[in-house]
């Protein structure tokens, strides 16, 4: 559900600092909302977690950075690890 923010300046020939909600790579929580075209914030924290975005509340207000939503889309986002099962079953044969 995001557009890629770099992409989208080049295309309309914005610069990072155009648009009020875009200061030094941060990104708002009106700006999110509006590339996800959600409408509560609790919504939008529950997609950001569902995607790998991270982000802070500050204020009240769902900060997160163009990095961070990049790096989901090009998939350098932060994984969660799993148990290693395999190592578990060979340690239980041998």
């Amino acid at each position: 559900m995001f557009a890629p923010l770099a992409a989208e300046n080049a295309a309309t020939g914005a610069t990072r600092n155009s648009h009020a909600s875009v200061m030094d790579g941060i990104v708002s929580q009106s700006r999110l909302m509006e590339l996800t075209g959600l409408r509560q914030p609790a919504a939008l924290r529950r997609h950001l977690k569902r995607a790998g975005v991270p982000f802070r509340v500050v204020n009240g207000k769902i900060l997160t950075t163009e990095e961070a939503i990049t790096a989901t889309l090009v998939g350098r986002a932060k994984k969660t690890r799993a148990p290693n099962l395999d190592a578990l079953a060979a340690e239980s044969k041998g």
